[in-house]
């Protein structure tokens, strides 16, 4: 279903009006007013006011960033994907509040798996026209989780790495049956030997346990994020904490700064839901990079997990 266009004036440029310019800046002020510029800066003398929907009309991407929350802005270049810029100092909650480090175990006797060949109803990529990727399966019955309240039996995430898919958010929604809802992603694109000669459909499965984050360890992630400590002083005992690591909440290590995403169904910001690494259980990887991690964020209260991959 098509989000409604807001009904709401916008303050920008004679130029984006005209349409001689696309917007590359907008921003919903703390006072609820919407600002938006394009080459152009917008000052007093060349200030008009136009509907959001005028804007849409010229631009569909606006659509996006259209329902931002107050305090937010977005930004973009050219036609790369937008950027959202949250107020200072915010930083997404994390569901479970706690981090848990994924580890592939047999004998954990927990529902949690890592990858393996699905029937997923509905995870399907719609560029590849085969299964998407399966990266972890969550149990929603481990109380550890908090994910009970989604009211749905597992929580999928999922990815594709052939075809455009990976290169754009991936939004999706959970659903009771236990399949799931794609509602955004990227086209075309599509790959038969990338990242990787001889790239399978799906790599081998493997039940897998949690376990938590060492508090040690949480206080070095936290000083690499926050810039007090750098890479190169890490300890020897430590550098494995320099990459990047399949982790279900808590505070991870970001590789491109903690994550600011808003959910396309209700505009609230997404809480961190977790993060996969390039990490499968037969020990070929994804990518074959280190240094590369998928991200995924949750909505609880519209059942919608999105996700897109980062890397250094």
């Amino acid at each position: 279903m098509m989000k409604k266009v807001p009904s709401t004036d916008v303050t920008t440029t004679r130029e984006v009006a005209g349409r001689n310019e696309h917007v590359e800046f907008i921003r919903h002020t703390s006072d609820g007013s919407w600002e938006c510029e394009g080459d152009t800066d917008l000052t007093e003398d060349n200030a008009v006011t136009v509907s959001m929907a005028q804007l849409i009309d010229a631009d569909v991407s606006l659509r996006e960033v259209a329902s931002v929350p107050a305090g937010w802005a977005a930004t973009r270049f050219d036609d790369l994907p937008w950027t959202l810029l949250p107020p200072d100092g915010f930083r997404p909650e994390s569901v479970p509040p706690s981090g848990w480090l994924v580890r592939t175990d047999s004998g954990a006797g927990e529902n949690h798996y890592a990858c393996g060949e699905h029937e997923i109803a509905g995870a399907v990529c719609p560029n590849c026209d085969k299964p998407m990727l399966r990266m972890l399966l969550l149990d929603t019955s481990d109380e550890r989780l908090g994910l009970s309240r989604l009211d749905v039996p597992f929580v999928h995430l999922l990815f594709c790495w052939t075809c455009e898919l990976a290169q754009s958010r991936l939004v999706y929604r959970l659903l009771p049956s236990g399949g799931v809802e794609l509602l955004r992603y990227g086209t075309g694109g599509v790959e038969s030997d990338f990242p990787y000669e001889n790239y399978p459909p799906f790599f081998q499965g493997a039940d897998v346990c949690l376990q938590p984050v060492p508090v040690s360890e949480a206080r070095t992630i936290a000083a690499l994020s926050d810039g007090s400590l750098s890479m190169t002083k890490l300890p020897a005992k430590q550098r494995h904490l320099s990459r990047p690591r399949d982790q279900v909440g808590g505070n991870p290590l970001f590789l491109q700064g903690s994550p600011a995403v808003v959910c396309p169904e209700c505009s609230e910001p997404m809480s961190f839901l977790a993060c996969c690494a390039d990490e499968t259980p037969d020990g070929r990887g994804y990518t074959g990079n280190d240094f590369v991690q998928v991200v995924f964020m949750l909505c609880e209260r519209d059942r919608v997990v999105s996700c897109f991959q980062e890397c250094d």
